[in-house]
């Protein structure tokens, strides 16, 4: 709900700032001028990114978002390196990535911690919690 809270006002403002600068252009052109098999590759990715974090988000958390955002920025760069001749990861990018991952399997591991116990608000049981 939201989400279509936001587009009902960003979509207008979006669209009176594209008609202010290029109306003319839109008119004998149309909308969609100059959009290439590319761009529309990029703005599919975009919109299927957007569905995949929504979905994450509503099976897991924030947490898992960071990381997943972490580890496809890493998948990114990976790939980036075998399309693009001119792509020269340095120091920092491997340093990065080490902790990315890192941070990743770590946060996947099983606690070590004590259980919590906390107390149910319904009937005063203590309920214990991994």
């Amino acid at each position: 709900m939201r989400n279509l809270q936001l587009a009902l006002i960003g979509v207008p403002i979006g669209l009176l700032g594209v008609f202010l600068k290029d109306a003319s252009e839109i008119r004998t052109s149309g909308f969609f001028n100059g959009y290439t098999p590319i761009v529309w590759v990029i703005v599919i990715l975009q919109a299927c990114g957007g569905l995949a974090i929504a979905f994450v988000m509503r099976y897991a958390d924030n947490i898992l978002k960071g990381f997943s955002m972490g580890l496809s920025v890493i998948l990114s760069t990976f790939i980036s390196y075998f399309l693009f001749d001119d792509f020269a990861p340095n120091i920092f990018l491997f340093v990065g990535s080490i902790l990315v991952i890192s941070a990743t399997v770590l946060y996947g591991l099983p606690s070590k911690h004590n259980p919590i116990s906390t107390v149910c608000p319904d009937a005063n049981k203590v309920i214990v919690c991994n």
